[in-house]
């Protein structure tokens, strides 16, 4: 049991390539080799299978940098080195959305605040899932309301991927909650 806080930006707007973790009983954080990628923020970082790594992986997805801009890319980072190992990309450039990976090692990325810089901008109903035995990620039923900066989870014991406040398409916040109803692999 430990915490890993890793990326963001700084009050000078720099993006940050740190990684610190605080181990369980620790009273101090304790610095581990910086990215290899771009910082960002915004971004969703998930644990992942070790793999042999000595300090642990996490899986890294999408994100803005300190110019907003958005990116769909996702890396598995190892957190011993800081490098950044490129997987396949969403198919959205996202930032601000929920994530959560689930029993099977599947990931899913929800909502969000999609690219400014494209003709697809605002709150997102979209969901998708990272399938590893496939390589590749699959979408999903999208929301019933769009959401960014809201908070997602799974539960486990009902197989359902929740999804909860956050702001809508016009920006007002949100105070419901939704959920996808996962039931043999194919959702």
């Amino acid at each position: 049991g430990r915490l890993v806080a890793l990326g963001g930006i700084s009050i000078s707007m720099d993006g940050w390539m740190s990684v610190e973790v605080l181990e369980r009983g620790a009273k101090a954080w304790r610095e581990l080799p910086p990215l290899s990628c771009n910082g960002r923020e915004h971004f969703c970082a998930l644990a992942v299978e070790e793999s042999g790594s000595v300090e642990g992986q996490v899986c890294i997805i999408g994100g803005d940098d300190e110019y907003s801009n958005f990116s769909g890319e996702v890396h598995i980072v190892d957190l011993a080195t800081g490098d950044c190992t490129p997987q396949p990309g969403l198919d959205i450039r996202r930032s601000q959305f929920a994530s959560a990976r689930l029993p099977d090692e599947r990931i899913i990325a929800a909502g969000g605040w999609e690219d400014p810089h494209t003709e697809i901008s605002g709150s997102s109903p979209y969901a998708d899932v990272w399938e590893p035995s496939r390589g590749a990620w699959r979408s999903l039923p999208s929301m019933g309301t769009p959401r960014l900066q809201h908070s997602g989870c799974m539960l486990t014991s009902v197989s359902r991927f929740a999804v909860f406040g956050g702001h809508g398409d016009g920006l007002e916040i949100l105070g419901s909650c939704e959920a996808l109803v996962l039931d043999d692999g194919t959702e």
